[in-house]
C-alpha cells in the first residue's frame, strides 16, 4: 500500500480495491510489516463483505466508517460495497488518542 491504491499481492488478492490515504501511508510506513498485515486483514474484509453482498441480494449498508484492531494498532477505514473500494484513512497505537507523534506500539521491537 502506497499513498493511492494498493496493488494486490500474490499471497493476498481481494475483490476489493484498498486505497490508503496520504495520512495513513506515512503512519504505516513507521512501522515495519504493518502495512502488509493491515492488507491482509482489510482483503479478508472485503471479501466477507463481498459474501455479504451474494446473501443479501446486492443489499448491504454503506459506505461506512469502520475501526479494525491489527497487531495492537486501531485502523480506521472506509468501506465502500457499491465501489468494491477499502480505504484506510489512519492507523494509531489502540488505546492512543490522536495519531501516532512517535508513540511506540506493539509491534515496535525495544533495541535499548
Amino acid at each position: 500500500m502506497r499513498g493511492g491504491t494498493d496493488g494486490a499481492t500474490p499471497d493476498c488478492v481481494s475483490v476489493y480495491q484498498i486505497d490508503v490515504t496520504l495520512q495513513a501511508s506515512e503512519q504505516l510506513a513507521r512501522v515495519p510489516g504493518l502495512r502488509r498485515l493491515v492488507r491482509r486483514e482489510l482483503s479478508g474484509i472485503g471479501d466477507t463483505a463481498e459474501q455479504m453482498l451474494i446473501l443479501q441480494g446486492g443489499f448491504f449498508p454503506g459506505p461506512s466508517i469502520l475501526h479494525k484492531i491489527v497487531g495492537g494498532w486501531l485502523v480506521r477505514y472506509g468501506l465502500d460495497p457499491e465501489r468494491r473500494r477499502i480505504t484506510v484513512l489512519s492507523v494509531e497505537p489502540h488505546g492512543a488518542s490522536g495519531a501516532l507523534h512517535g508513540v511506540r506500539g506493539p509491534l515496535h521491537r525495544r533495541t535499548a
